[in-house]
């Protein structure tokens, strides 16, 4: 099985043009999610997987024009912190604004980001374990898939902390740039291999536009 990890586009928050940590994607981060959608368009990718939050719902929307699937809403795929004192879009809004994407049921009208507003780093590896528990799930089930997870740089790193047993303690921080692309593969004999880390190449072209 094959997972790509994609960090979600440029958003408002990331360049301070917003205090909301909510923020929606920059024009710049709509052509980043282009250029991944584009890139990934042709690895036979059969299912998509986003947080709730704002900027990964608009990079997995854009996603989906280009891979023609469904993105699955998982909740504790969400950053560290969440929206802090932000209660996230109502699922009604979401709804409203998103609606290709399948939710689960605790995302809800009250507010989904009121479950773990603040989080240490340990807690934020603990909350994103069950996630990386489905993803060996699936991979164990589905050996010849390949899938898209929409990631943030904490609660990413951590996912990465995971499925390739670094313990926490371990001085280790795997980095991702905005829609840069890592891809594990996961082999039927149990054995997983970090075929790259962080890829940007197909993001170049804005380098030069």
């Amino acid at each position: 099985m094959d997972i790509y990890l994609v960090r979600h586009g440029e958003s408002e928050h990331n360049v301070g043009h917003s205090t909301s940590t909510d923020s929606p994607l920059t024009q710049f981060g709509r052509k980043q999610a282009g250029l991944v959608g584009e890139r990934l368009a042709i690895h036979g990718i059969e299912a998509l997987y986003c947080s709730p939050q704002l900027r990964a719902l608009e990079t997995a929307e854009i996603l989906r024009t280009h891979l023609n699937l469904q993105p699955n809403v998982w909740l504790k795929l969400s950053e560290r912190c969440f929206c802090w004192e932000e209660p996230g879009l109502p699922r009604s809004e979401i709804v409203r604004r998103f609606p290709h994407h399948i939710l689960p049921e605790d995302i809800d009208e009250v507010g989904w980001a009121r479950h773990w507003s603040h989080e240490t780093r340990e807690e934020l590896y603990r909350r994103v374990d069950p996630v990386a528990a489905e993803i060996r799930k699936l991979a164990s089930v589905h050996s010849d898939k390949a899938i898209v997870i929409v990631i943030h740089g904490g609660s990413g790193d951590m996912l990465l902390h995971h499925l390739l047993h670094v313990p926490l303690v371990a001085s280790v921080r795997f980095h991702h740039d905005n829609c840069a692309v890592t891809l594990l593969r996961f082999k039927p004999d149990g054995q997983i291999k970090l075929v790259f880390l962080n890829d940007r190449q197909h993001l170049a072209v804005l380098s030069v536009s």
